[in-house]
């Protein structure tokens, strides 16, 4: 049993040569859009939250990803989710219709 460098990760070793990793945090991604507030909830998973007076805290619309963001930023209808030096955009808003963890309309190579 080892912790990584930074203490992130726990790695296990059994007896058997089965080696087990479990990630201890996770970085803390958020941004937010007038009353939205946009966080990274699991790895690859980015929840909308409302902060309005009559819903606060309700969930609004979850994004799943296909990869580990380092970094978010929400609009109006959009959310931004960057990987090095990939950008995708993703619509979870059309016509005032939430669209069930969003679509991928986009991407961006810098």
């Amino acid at each position: 049993m080892n912790f990584s460098p930074n203490g992130n990760t726990l790695i296990i070793v059994t007896q058997n040569g089965l080696v087990y990793g479990y990630i201890l945090s996770t970085a803390v991604l958020i941004s937010t859009y007038n009353e939205l507030v946009a966080m990274l909830s699991s790895l690859t998973e980015v929840v909308l939250l409302s902060c309005s007076s009559k819903k606060k805290g309700q969930l609004i619309n979850n994004i799943n990803l296909p990869f580990e963001p380092s970094s978010i930023s929400l609009g109006p209808s959009h959310l931004a989710a960057r990987q090095g030096n990939t950008i995708k955009f993703y619509r979870w808003l059309r016509d005032k219709v939430l669209i069930a963890g969003g679509e991928e309309v986009a991407e961006i190579q810098c």
